[in-house]
């Protein structure tokens, strides 16, 4: 730390050069990682994409710098489920993956929607929220039906957006409440949004309705193009519609589920035979493996259940 920048914050070593207990940690994280070497580096296999744009930070469109926080929600949903996901630029991405996410990207230049469109045609599935494709590479709204450059992939065409105060006022309801309930495929989802987008089907199916408001109204679409599909969903701040629609979309695109562990336990299937668990918890966590296995961490035989203690890490070979 007396080369450092900032010399109050120590290393592995006090002040004085003496071990402290980092130096202990260290030592027992690389003893660890010596005994899994070969099974690493892992490489993600992920099979979906969320999608962002330097663009729509910068210049964010009217419903304000939501972007960042909007992959920070879809990546959460992900991470939450153990899924590997890769964050990836619209333009430059080969999109090779089965599910592509754009979370309010306001900006839509020529090459990422090129892109989109190609990844669709060849049999994507692409989701994209409200407040994305306003804005073209200047940051002008663009003149043509939104989304921009893409209305005929989602085969909707996005008209005005809608105030949610001022039409829950309009229909004498209270302007102060929010709640709204989507309506999605006979299943109701409660939602939260500031604003939401009047769409209008042009050769799409409304797959979902939003209700709570002064009427019923098309609110999430699904559109074949080429051999994929297209959805939108005309709300731009709620991730619960979202976590609906990527269960259903796992299923439908045969995305490879992460195996079944309790809530706060992060899991990788290195390969058929080798998982890596992580207890992120305080609290010890029993894992289900229905099978006999063996840790390569502490070379002692498991059972078909192991429990795994509070901010520990476990690396199994099933037998």
């Amino acid at each position: 730390m007396h080369g450092g920048e900032e010399q109050f914050y120590t290393g592995m070593m006090d002040w004085d050069g003496t071990p402290n207990e980092k130096y202990d940690e260290y030592r027992q994280i690389a003893s660890e990682f010596k005994k899994i070497q070969a099974w690493f580096p892992y490489k993600l296999k992920a099979e979906a994409a969320i999608a962002l744009s330097f663009d729509s930070r910068i210049h964010p469109g009217f419903l304000g710098s939501r972007h960042e926080r909007s992959i920070q929600e879809a990546f959460n949903l992900f991470y939450d489920r153990n899924l590997d996901v890769r964050v990836v630029d619209l333009a430059r991405s080969s999109l090779d993956y089965k599910l592509l996410i754009i979370p309010d990207v306001s900006v839509i230049d020529k090459a990422s929607a090129e892109n989109i469109r190609r990844f669709v045609e060849r049999g994507g599935t692409v989701l994209m929220t409200g407040d994305s494709g306003q804005l073209d590479a200047t940051g002008q709204v663009f003149r043509t039906t939104l989304p921009g450059r893409l209305a005929d992939v989602f085969g909707i065409r996005v008209g005005k957006f809608m105030d949610t105060a001022s039409v829950k006022e309009l229909a004498g309801l209270s302007a102060n409440d929010r709640n709204m309930t989507v309506n999605y495929k006979g299943s109701p989802i409660h939602v939260q949004a500031a604003y939401f987008d009047i769409i209008e089907p042009r050769g799409a199916t409304v797959t979902g309705t939003l209700s709570g408001i002064d009427s019923e109204r098309p609110i999430i679409t699904e559109n074949r193009y080429g051999l994929g599909r297209a959805i939108f969903v005309g709300l731009a701040e709620t991730p619960a519609y979202l976590s609906v629609l990527l269960d259903e979309m796992i299923g439908q695109l045969g995305i490879r589920r992460a195996p079944e562990v309790p809530t706060g336990v992060q899991v990788r299937r290195i390969d058929e035979q080798h998982f890596l668990y992580f207890n992120s918890t305080p609290n010890p966590q029993t894992i289900l493996v229905g099978r006999p296995s063996r840790s390569l961490l502490h070379d002692v035989r498991l059972d078909a259940s192991f429990t795994l203690s509070p901010y520990e890490p476990e690396f199994i070979e099933i037998r």
